[in-house]
């Protein structure tokens, strides 16, 4: 839940440079009618960011239950995987 909370934080302020570079880019006038409909579009963002994040979090499970529906029809290559992968972790951690 820590890491849910992490990356809506970090897409907020990925919306707020976002808008700031968009206002640059229109020149002054439009820094003013951003700054005037900010109020209202910010709560829209972190709506949109929270519908965003849920998305990806039923998209996280969905991949969890199909991995582990491929450990468990094939135990032994998982395990051998497993063991291959410590092995190389192994090597480039003592070098």
């Amino acid at each position: 839940m820590a890491e849910l909370d992490t990356i809506r934080k970090e897409l907020e302020t990925l919306l707020k440079e976002v808008k700031q570079l968009q206002s640059q880019a229109a020149g002054p006038d439009a820094e003013k009618a951003t700054a005037a409909a900010e109020p209202a579009s910010a709560e829209a963002d972190v709506s949109s960011a929270s519908d965003a994040l849920d998305e990806l979090q039923a998209y996280l499970a969905a991949r969890t239950g199909e991995a582990e529906e491929i450990f468990a029809e094939h135990p032994l290559a998982t395990l051998a995987a497993a063991f291959l992968l410590g092995l190389v972790a192994g090597r480039i951690a003592f070098r």
